[in-house]
């Protein structure tokens, strides 16, 4: 087994920066390659946190799987704001960001096991009713984590937001709630199987990435 701590040391593969690279788009390219290559990672981080917990208690995880898709989890979201960084103004647009990652990850040459983070990381999962209800523009059917590899991702993105910053259980929990009740229910089933991770080492790690990305937020113009 190789813990966290060891697993963090290791060189990034260049696979992952360079995709990123590849997508990231806009007047302010390496800022929104920044902004989400650096949640991806953190996520990374989070998601090892909870896997080396379930090896340590002789749970077999593939962690170069967890590795990859939380490093792909969110590349889709690069289709999802315009030249000036603003969000789309359609919620269901960016609800389909896993979608479209779904989508070039397929283009890129990425198999299955792989591309189906993308698809499945968003809330807890996407369901045919989520999708009928904020009419998105695909098939309603469902979108759900089904894996180990795959719940732990979808689980340890809940953990951090791409605006961004870091969620408590209840605070990602409360968020999801918003949207659907029923959405709580598997956030606690969640939890009861990984716990809650510990992230002050990632919240003092990251402190002042925060500060600086919500500087550079505060300084874009406001949409019209």
């Amino acid at each position: 087994m190789v813990i966290g701590i060891q697993r963090d040391q290791l060189r990034m593969n260049d696979k992952f920066k360079n995709l990123h690279k590849k997508h990231t788009k806009g007047l302010y390219p390496d800022k929104f390659l920044d902004l989400i290559f650096t949640h991806s990672d953190i996520v990374r981080q989070i998601a090892l946190k909870i896997a080396d917990n379930l090896s340590q208690n002789k749970i077999v995880v593939n962690m170069d799987l967890v590795e990859s898709g939380s490093m792909f989890h969110d590349i889709g979201v690069y289709l999802c704001f315009d030249d000036e960084f603003n969000p789309d103004a359609s919620l269901s647009k960016y609800l389909c960001h896993g979608h479209e990652g779904y989508k070039l990850l397929k283009e890129e040459g990425y198999d299955e096991q792989v591309a189906r983070f993308a698809l499945t990381h968003t809330g807890t999962g996407i369901t045919k009713e989520d999708i009928k209800r904020e009419n998105m523009p695909f098939e309603p059917r469902d979108f759900i984590p089904v894996t180990l590899e795959e719940e732990i991702v979808c689980y340890a993105d809940k953990f951090h937001t791409k605006w961004p910053s870091f969620n408590t259980f209840e605070e990602a929990k409360a968020r999801l709630e918003r949207f659907d009740p029923s959405k709580g229910i598997i956030m606690d089933r969640f939890k009861m199987k990984f716990g809650s991770p510990n992230l002050s080492d990632l919240q003092q790690e990251y402190r002042e990435w925060h500060k600086n990305m919500e500087t550079f937020f505060n300084s874009l113009p406001k949409a019209k």
